[in-house]
């Protein structure tokens, strides 16, 4: 009986340590994302409702 309390403990552990490699993976893509930004200069303005809202613009003005 008591090595079957063993192996689940470790079959616990096991998880516990696997969530946790996953949030590490999780923090480093999020940081070198953060990086890749800061590089390529993107701001958010780029993209959404103000480039949209330009064509717009131009489209009256030809208009």
């Amino acid at each position: 009986q008591e090595e079957n309390k063993q192996s689940i403990d470790n079959q616990s552990f096991e998880k516990v340590s696997s969530t946790i490699n996953t949030i590490s993976m999780l923090d480093e893509l999020k940081h070198s994302f953060v990086l890749n930004k800061q590089k390529l200069n993107i701001h958010e303005d780029v993209f959404g409702e103000d480039e949209e809202e330009h064509f717009d613009d131009d489209d009256d003005d030809d208009e």
